[in-house]
């Protein structure tokens, strides 16, 4: 019986890792220029921001949860054109496109919902 339930502890610690690591399911997309697969967002609102640093969302699942912005991460308002990442204030809706790259979950894409 002990061995069962150590079991089951380390299956639930094993699962609650590897979902850390992956990104959250999207419930968006937009269409890619020239027909291309659509790209997928997940949409949520903006807990708190640090320019060029990191952001922390609260997604449409109701799981808050904190993001590395990529190297470059572009930023666009709902027509498409480029907003500066330090006028994104916290309550702003917003579509986030995720990446992971070694083993991180970093945002690469943000668009500003009205």
């Amino acid at each position: 019986m002990k061995t069962k339930s150590i079991l089951i502890a380390l299956g639930l610690a094993v699962q609650c890792a590897l979902a850390q690591e992956t990104p959250p399911k999207s419930d968006a997309s937009r269409p890619v220029a020239g027909g291309g697969t659509p790209v997928p967002f997940s949409t949520g609102t903006i807990v708190s921001v640090t320019p060029r640093t990191s952001v922390v969302l609260k997604l449409s699942d109701g799981t808050t949860r904190s993001f590395k912005f990529a190297a470059h991460t572009p930023c666009f308002d709902k027509t498409g054109a480029l907003v500066d990442e330090t006028s994104i204030s916290r309550g702003s809706r917003v579509l986030a496109h995720f990446m992971v790259e070694n083993g991180q979950v970093l945002v690469d894409r943000l668009v500003v919902q009205p």
